[in-house]
């Protein structure tokens, strides 16, 4: 067993464990090798594991989410004391949370990809039973992940406290800045609600909303209106969207310029 601290190692190019963002405290973490990356690097020309290739991503692994996670100012609150990976090594978190297969368990020449995918939470991802519910008329709601997904939470809800992978922070094409969403809401619309269950590693204790069917209907009626879309490249912005990213800081013109994401395999945005 070897103790990592803060270093750099040289796959994936990712200071590693991370800190929670915001959190200058020094950490120490054991991991079973000496490099958190073993085994785990997708090659971008092997076909086996080419769908899993990031060249942005922790480990260059679609599934860990980007390296280095830092979010641009406007977007601190939102990312207070979240621990990308729950500060795991990132075997241990694909093995917990994506259905990775130990090489103990696959010695070579076993594909440890060959089931890998995020491992999704029971019951919704609600914890104890979901409601009847609406967000209030007037109120505003917000989401991480596709913009026509099925889940909404309060605005501002800590990114910790929703339970989500960190897969949905890669660029994906035609989205906004970390795939972010906020709606205004005009009607009550049919939907349940409850607590989050704490999954992927994160502690969850946030409030939701889960719409069956997604949220086109409500966005095409008005129900819902985009109020604020933090968007790249083409496309920018929807409805009263704006692209508030531009000029923020660095952090936003270096996720904007990442390279897209290679593939998809089984991850599709969670939420």
């Amino acid at each position: 067993m070897c103790q990592i601290f803060w270093r750099m190692v040289t796959q994936g190019r990712v200071e590693y464990p991370p800190p929670p963002i915001n959190d200058t405290t020094t950490t120490t973490f054991t991991c079973p090798n000496p490099d958190p990356c073993a085994n785990i690097t997708p090659s971008a020309t092997n076909t086996t594991t080419s769908a899993f290739y990031c060249s942005y991503c922790t480990c260059n692994n679609i599934l860990l989410g980007p390296a280095n996670f830092q979010p641009t100012s406007n977007f601190t609150t939102l990312f207070a004391s979240y621990a990308p990976l729950d500060s795991q090594c990132p075997s241990d978190w694909l093995c917990t949370w994506a259905n990775f297969t130990s090489p103990a368990l696959s010695p070579p020449p076993s594909n440890p990809f060959a089931y890998a995918g995020y491992i999704y939470p029971p019951n919704l991802g609600f914890k104890g039973c979901a409601q009847p519910g609406s967000p209030p008329v007037g109120s505003f709601v917000d989401r991480f992940g596709t913009a026509n997904g099925s889940y909404l939470a309060p605005a501002d809800t800590p990114f910790a406290e929703r339970s989500i992978p960190p897969g949905n922070l890669n660029k994906f094409a035609n989205s906004t800045l970390y795939n972010y969403w906020r709606y205004r809401v005009t009607a009550e619309f049919d939907a349940v609600e409850g607590e989050i269950l704490p999954w992927f590693g994160q502690p969850g204790g946030g409030w939701q909303w889960y719409v069956e069917g997604g949220l086109g209907g409500l966005r095409e009626n008005g129900t819902l209106v985009l109020v604020e879309g933090r968007s790249y490249g083409e496309g920018e912005g929807e409805g009263e969207a704006e692209d508030e990213a531009e000029g923020d800081d660095d952090a936003a013109k270096e996720w904007r310029d990442m390279e897209e994401v290679r593939g998809g395999g089984g991850v599709e945005m969670y939420h």
